[in-house]
């Protein structure tokens, strides 16, 4: 953490509170989470950024000519002795679940604001484009050991709680120099819904293989989307010499100067970035790529730019 940030007020640079996450409602109108076309990629044009809603049961009709025998509703026909046929229609309301990471090495940046405070910002973000749009939003919340899961719902009262969670979360006074915390995303198949849109916002350290192959499984039935939160300093030593890094547990001198240790460390963070975006490509996910020293908005209007 550099000087700079140390001496500065920490509000909107080592924590945020409720007042800041709601004043991202009107930027986020800026924001759309529906399924459309993806203008302004790396990659270029994606036919689809996510499918569409899920399909919920509406009501079991007799056959009739043409209907899919695939959805012959076989208690009914075994009941009355003739076919029936299930209907269904789009969910009126989709689910969205943000799951934001407030672990140890969340609190951290070199610039900007702590890697936590721009996921909580982007969190809210899409939060309010959820809720602008009509879907029901929820979120797990993770950090400094203590989980907050809150069900996806409708109201304005209840994303104003989802946000009022996000802000109050203890991590944010924790002590920011703990040890690592494991990440573990088993409490989404609680909450995930077929259909559901899945956000996770991260920067996907200490990240068990097990826990990866959970969102290759959440993705069959779910949309997800990544946010990859890093800082400057992570992806590129700068040539300033002996740098003290610590994990909580046990401190390691790096010579900055020294460019193996430069280029090494520079690796490491891409072969980190790299299996990420493998994973979000099983998925059928997109990955947003955001900086502490970018404001959120900027990174996610690259990719989920309302347009019209």
């Amino acid at each position: 953490m550099n000087a700079e940030i140390a001496n500065r007020d920490g509000l909107g640079v080592t924590r945020v509170d409720l007042h800041h996450l709601v004043s991202l409602q009107r930027p986020a109108q800026l924001l759309s989470l529906a399924p459309g076309l993806v203008r302004t990629t790396e990659e270029g044009p994606h036919l689809s950024l996510f499918k569409g809603r899920g399909m919920e049961y509406a009501e079991t009709r007799p056959y009739q000519e043409g209907d899919d025998i695939r959805q012959l509703d076989w208690r009914v026909m075994a009941r009355t002795g003739k076919p029936y046929t299930k209907l269904f229609r789009e969910e009126r309301e989709r689910p969205v679940l943000l799951w934001l990471d407030l672990r140890p090495d969340m609190h951290f940046a070199t610039r900007g604001a702590f890697k936590a405070v721009r996921a909580a910002e982007a969190a809210a973000l899409l939060a309010w484009a959820a809720h602008d749009q009509g879907d029901r939003v929820g979120g797990l919340i993770g950090g400094a050991g203590a989980l907050r899961l809150l069900r996806p719902r409708r109201s304005r009262p209840g994303l104003l709680h989802l946000l009022g969670e996000m802000a109050r979360h203890p991590a944010w006074s924790a002590a920011i120099d703990a040890a690592p915390e494991p990440l573990d995303l088993g409490p989404l198949h609680r909450l995930a819904h077929p259909g559901s849109l899945i956000v996770l916002i991260s920067d996907f350290r200490h990240a068990p293989q097990a826990q990866l192959d959970r969102l290759r499984n959440l993705a069959r039935h779910s949309n997800l989307l990544f946010v990859f939160v890093h800082d400057p300093f992570e992806a590129m030593l700068p040539p300033a010499g002996i740098l003290p890094l610590s994990d909580g547990r046990q401190e390691l001198l790096l010579d900055s100067a020294d460019t193996r240790v430069r280029d090494a460390y520079a690796q490491h963070f891409r072969a980190h970035r790299e299996r990420l975006a493998r994973l979000a490509l099983q998925c059928s996910a997109p990955l947003i790529d955001l900086r502490t020293d970018q404001p959120p908005l900027e990174a996610l209007r690259h990719r989920l730019a309302r347009h019209g």
